[in-house]
């Protein structure tokens, strides 16, 4: 999945930066400039998405933070509301809605994320 994010934003002039996991992007969130957007799973090994996302934001980060998920509980997308998530799509999306999604949180911001 990590791939095929980084491929369909790659080649639509996007500079994305890759973790592994969440606890290998809150390091790498700490030790560089925020991205104008953060793409996060749930289910990660080390530290899960809700965690990321809890972090993120006690930490003062502002940015656009879209959950992708194969969870289609509701449960799971309130609370990654709750914690400040911005939006939510889930797993089975396409490229477009992929693409639509992240143009949408771009507009007059520099085309970096982080997934």
């Amino acid at each position: 999945m990590r791939r095929r994010l980084e491929g369909s934003l790659t080649t639509k002039g996007y500079n994305v930066r890759t973790c592994s996991d969440g606890q290998e992007a809150w390091e790498w969130l700490q030790a560089n400039e925020p991205p104008a957007l953060i793409l996060t799973d749930i289910e990660m090994p080390r530290m899960d998405g809700f965690t990321l996302i809890d972090r993120c934001r006690q930490a003062g980060m502002t940015m656009p933070i879209v959950v992708v998920s194969s969870r289609l509980a509701e449960e799971w997308s309130q609370e990654t509301s709750r914690l400040g998530a911005t939006d939510y799509l889930t797993k089975g999306f396409s490229t477009n809605d992929l693409l639509n999604k992240v143009a949408q949180y771009f507009q007059g911001a520099n085309r970096a994320a982080t997934v």
